[in-house]
């Protein structure tokens, strides 16, 4: 028998990973309580990377109470990593007639990385 040497056809498997992209949102206001028109109630955004992978900045936090920009850092997040933004709400008379203040808020981001 002669020395030769015989090859298979390459095989090629792609494997594709679960790309979960998520982030999470919570909201806190100092003060708490409100009792006078022109009160200033401070709202504090914690948005965190919830997801299994990269999230590319810039992150906009949509606020049903708020007109404006939030100030938040225009950053990437990596999983599990949080950044922080603030915004500033005054009390008007329709707030004190009504006895509370509810707001609706979500981030939301243009890509993953």
């Amino acid at each position: 028998m002669d020395n030769e040497s015989t090859s298979s056809n390459p095989a090629t498997l792609t494997v594709t990973s679960g790309q979960s992209p998520a982030l999470t949102i919570v909201k806190s206001a100092s003060p708490t309580t409100y009792a006078t028109i022109g009160q200033t109630i401070t709202y504090i955004y914690n948005v965190t990377n919830s997801g299994n992978v990269n999230i590319k900045g810039p992150i906009n936090i949509i606020d049903s109470l708020i007109n404006g920009p939030i100030s938040i850092p225009n950053t990437d997040l990596s999983p599990g990593q949080s950044i922080t933004g603030t915004a500033n709400y005054t009390i008007t008379q329709a707030d004190i007639n009504s006895g509370s203040v509810t707001i609706s808020v979500y981030a939301k981001i243009l890509m993953i990385v």
